[in-house]
């Protein structure tokens, strides 16, 4: 008697914070019992169903009614709370499942226990339900989850050397500038107690007068809803001078305010080198063309060119025919060799050796970049113009650059100058540093679509949906 008695005791316990609770029978699928609950409402006639009914057909119900769905698709949910899913965990040993759904209606979150039971005496198998209100403890796990995931895709991103940032403008209002800490330590103000508007006057100041215009432009293009990446000039507050590469998106909020968010980074150090190369380039090239007119010996000028460009060729501004000064790659050798007897043209020199060291679905694209009226138009505008692309060569894949420049003879003569030179080493690094922004940068924008806003945005499936599940397919579980 006093064993019962616990048990009662323990059963009113479990159901006394019950919203509702109610039994069915599994082996037949069919429900028997109104579903009442302890406030007094009947679900079963706010569903519209009529008894004895079939559990699956009330699941159904209860979606076409009231509840959002979240995290699942309404077919997945519904394989999920069925007859079947149900069976199959009896049938693997499992005694009890439980889901979480939201009513937007009431803004709350419950969760739904099922314990299933093997009857003696009929032999089926029964299932008791039971709903109870968790809207704070699901919450609080919610936030609780939201913001481990946020520090880990935080370190992820800044130990790739990338600052994560968050610009907010809004009419009539101070733009505001929101950086993570790798972010604030990039711009120098990791130690200082700035607010948000000081932050965006801070970082606005620092950028170089004559980058102010693409800076501009990169942010008219996020807000069209486009990406945008630029590198542009920033005054560090020690450093002086820095190279800088921003890259982003934004998102239009209901009460207009647009939100630009993405990554920072400090690429100086890649920008100078380039830079140099550059410049080394164009001096020996100018120091070659000095020593010829001196008649000095070629072998001897050609050594002073830079060892970056193991092919080096003279382009003709106008006609665009072309010599060569060095070739070392192997691409090149037989256009070299006929350089050495006649003339030879860009268009054919460069098609050929695309299509030689190319593959064919990227050939197309490097084409259309390196037409002579877009290398021209570049360097016009530039005075520099690089084209890195994919080299495949005895079945080895590495990347290299043809890197155009602009000089004069001693005559005053202008000539265009093309470099190709080896660069897999900093491109793979640069792109293995992007690959982790871009899975760390995903992963947190997929965190923060789900949880930011959370509310309004199931508060907006509302209209259509009844349930809400959050299923774990790694674990085969659901909540």
């Amino acid at each position: 008697m006093e064993i019962n008695r616990i048990k009662t005791e323990i059963a009113d316990m479990i159901l006394g914070d019950a919203v509702y609770y109610y039994e069915f029978d599994l082996t037949t699928g069919m429900i028997e019992h109104e579903i009442i609950g302890s406030d007094g409402t009947n679900y079963t006639s706010a569903m519209g169903i009529s008894l004895p009914c079939d559990f699956d057909e009330a699941v159904q119900k209860s979606f076409d009614e009231k509840m959002s769905l979240r995290y699942a698709s309404d077919a997945e949910v519904r394989q999920v709370v069925s007859k079947e899913t149900l069976r199959k965990a009896f049938q693997s040993g499992r005694r009890k499942e439980e889901f979480f759904v939201y009513y937007p209606a009431e803004n709350t979150y419950y969760k739904l226990t099922y314990f299933m039971k093997k009857d003696p005496e009929t032999g089926h198998t029964r299932v008791l339900v039971i709903c109870e209100a968790v809207t704070g403890t699901y919450m609080n796990q919610e936030l609780e989850d939201y913001n481990r995931m946020l520090s880990e895709y935080n370190s992820i991103v800044s130990n790739a050397g990338l600052g994560i940032w968050y610009i907010f403008l809004k009419d009539g209002e101070k733009p505001r500038l929101k950086p993570n800490n790798k972010m604030s330590e990039i711009l120098g103000i990791a130690d200082r107690e700035m607010s948000e508007e000081e932050i965006y006057e801070y970082w606005d100041k620092g950028i170089a007068e004559e980058a102010r215009a693409s800076v501009q432009a990169s942010v008219q293009e996020m807000m069209s809803g486009k990406f945008s990446e630029n590198t542009y000039k920033w005054k560090h507050p020690v450093k002086g001078i820095t190279y800088v590469r921003c890259g982003g998106t934004a998102d239009i909020l209901p009460d207009g305010t647009a939100v630009l968010s993405g990554y920072h980074s400090d690429v100086t150090d890649i920008v100078l080198e380039d830079e140099k190369k550059k410049t080394a380039l164009s001096d020996a090239l100018m120091a070659a063309e000095k020593a010829k007119k001196e008649r000095e010996d070629d072998l001897c000028v050609i050594s002073g060119l830079s060892n970056e460009y193991h092919t080096i060729w003279l382009i003709d501004p106008e006609s665009f025919s072309m010599r060569v000064y060095r070739v070392r790659g192997k691409g090149m050798l037989n256009a070299a060799a006929d350089s050495s007897l006649k003339k030879v043209y860009y268009e054919p020199v460069i098609k050929d050796y695309i299509n030689e060291f190319i593959s064919p679905e990227a050939r197309k694209e490097a084409w259309e970049k390196l037409k002579p009226e877009v290398v021209r138009e570049n360097i016009s505008k530039k005075g520099t113009y690089d084209v890195t692309y994919p080299r495949v060569y005895d079945g080895v894949m590495t990347y290299h650059r043809m890197t155009f420049g602009k000089t004069a003879f001693s005559d005053g003569r202008e000539t265009y100058i093309l470099g190709l030179h080896d660069v897999n080493e900093d491109v793979t690094k640069e792109l293995r540093q992007m690959k982790s922004l871009e899975d760390a940068l995903a992963a947190a924008e997929k965190a923060r679509e789900e949880q930011k806003l959370q509310h309004d945005i199931v508060a907006s499936l509302s209209r259509d949906f009844l349930n809400v599940f959050l299923v774990n397919t790694s674990e085969g579980s659901a909540r």
